[in-house]
């Protein structure tokens, strides 16, 4: 309960003071101004001091004031904790992410197949930097301008819905092969990227109809399928992501895509002399982080 002194006799003011001046108990010895609000509630007037207690409740001490009765031990507590958060947001800040996505900006080579959703990362002949390519215009969404159209309405390209940032591309010759057939040709992108220490990093990657991943030439992961339509439908439909890191190293790397298009049963009308991209488009998009 908190009483003022002002509604005290000054005979029962003085009357305290002299009462328990001599007694106080151990748990209420005097105390600094940050806990004698607290001392007066929790032991009254034991504690033998003489203060006003205002009638509103007392307002919490400021945080430099807490600071400020903190013991020795509590304050190298703090400054050990203080140190260990500095140390770990710059260790956070030091860390290097580098994105990158399918584009023009990829070299394209002739692709060359091992054999059945198996593709070679050695380049073969350049081909110039990759070419965007869309079945129409409208598809996929955010057709770049000046990309190669199929003319293929039947196929959706949905893979890329999850990667928008990421065009298809295809060879960097393919307005070449405009009406000509292109069953199972295969393509190979390259591009070298230098990281720091302890790299890691990941591609998401949709694809018609079949393409694998290499970090240094190394297999890192494929998707879709030149031998199954079912898996050429899931690769072309859905972006999967593997992981780039078990072959990343410190210094230069070659990130590798090769990608190769589906057979002629995989195409729609086509002739007896095979499938044109209008009958059996192929393209792949793909997007992915680089750190250390």
């Amino acid at each position: 309960m908190q009483t003022s002194r002002a509604a005290l006799k000054p005979t029962q003011t003085a009357r305290r003071a002299k009462d328990f001046s001599g007694r106080r108990s151990k748990a209420c010895r005097p105390w600094t101004e940050f806990a004698l609000a607290w001392a007066l509630v929790a032991c009254g007037d034991r504690t033998g001091l003489i203060v006003d207690v205002p009638a509103e409740p007392i307002a919490p001490a400021s945080t430099s004031s807490i600071v400020q009765t903190m013991s020795s031990t509590q304050r190298a507590s703090s400054s050990s904790s203080s140190t260990a958060f500095t140390a770990q947001t710059s260790t956070i800040a030091a860390i290097t992410i580098v994105d990158f996505a399918s584009g023009p900006d990829w070299a394209s080579y002739v692709g060359q197949a091992l054999g059945p959703n198996q593709l070679l990362p050695v380049p073969g002949d350049g081909l110039g930097p990759a070419r965007d390519v869309c079945v129409t215009p409208q598809t996929p969404y955010g057709c770049p301008p000046d990309a190669v159209i199929y003319g293929a309405a039947q196929t959706p390209w949905a893979g890329s819905a999850s990667i928008p940032n990421a065009p298809w591309i295809w060879r960097g010759d393919t307005a070449m092969w405009i009406g000509q057939p292109v069953d199972l040709q295969a393509v190979l992108f390259e591009r070298q990227y230098t990281v720091g220490p302890q790299p890691g990093g990941w591609i998401q990657i949709a694809v018609d109809d079949f393409a694998e991943v290499f970090v240094n030439r190394v297999s890192v992961g494929t998707t879709g399928s030149v031998t199954s339509y079912a898996a050429a439908s899931t690769g072309e439909n859905r972006a999967v992501t593997i992981d780039l890191t078990p072959a990343l190293r410190e210094g230069a790397n070659v990130i590798g895509v090769a990608a190769q298009n589906g057979p002629s049963s995989f195409g729609s009308n086509c002739p007896a002399t095979g499938c044109t991209y209008a009958q059996n488009p192929a393209g792949v998009a793909f997007q992915g982080e680089l750190h250390w």
